[in-house]
């Protein structure tokens, strides 16, 4: 069953008050991580991956609100898969949400401390305009080495990749 654990901000958002306690998930894109993010005064939510830290970056406007994020984020993750030219993990993606979600708590504080250091990086410079390319923004983000400074240096597209054993070459969409 997917599960998506929603920090307290988040969750306030989508007016959610019961998270569950998180579980033990079967499959590797089942887990994943939701905070918000305000850029020029807009809300912005890090979708964040478990197990790889690979991040989205989804405008509540762009989605219809903080309630449809989950469900314009799963349309992101299959167009990913799509434009890959990976219809049969799109299509798995598309029957493991098919499932009712799980919003459940964020327990691991180590991989809200990885999110914290994403919308850091993530904020547009001073002289940046809006509206800002939220795709270029978590192409950037899951280019950048993690823990650069153990024998464990690594970068989130390559966890995300090597992870699922597939190639992701077409990673921005065509009009980013």
């Amino acid at each position: 069953m997917p599960q998506f654990r929603l920090t307290k901000k988040f969750s306030m958002d989508c007016k959610i008050k019961y998270l569950l306690e998180p579980i033990n998930v079967s499959h590797p894109l089942d887990d994943w991580f939701i905070d918000c993010m305000y850029v020029h005064r807009r809300k912005v939510a890090i979708i964040t991956h478990a197990r790889t830290k690979f991040t989205f970056f989804i405008p509540y406007a762009e989605a219809g609100g903080a309630k449809m994020i989950p469900s314009y984020f799963i349309s992101q993750l299959k167009e990913l898969f799509n434009r890959n030219l990976l219809p049969s993990i799109a299509e798995e993606i598309e029957k493991l949400f098919n499932q009712e979600f799980m919003f459940t708590r964020t327990i691991d504080k180590k991989i809200l401390g990885h999110m914290n250091d994403f919308k850091r990086c993530a904020e547009p410079l001073p002289d940046e305009l809006y509206p800002i390319n939220w795709q270029e923004t978590a192409f950037r983000i899951n280019n950048m080495p993690i823990n650069a400074s153990s024998k464990n240096c690594s970068f989130l597209l390559m966890q995300f990749k090597n992870l699922l054993g597939i190639n992701l070459n077409n990673y921005l969409p065509t009009n980013a």
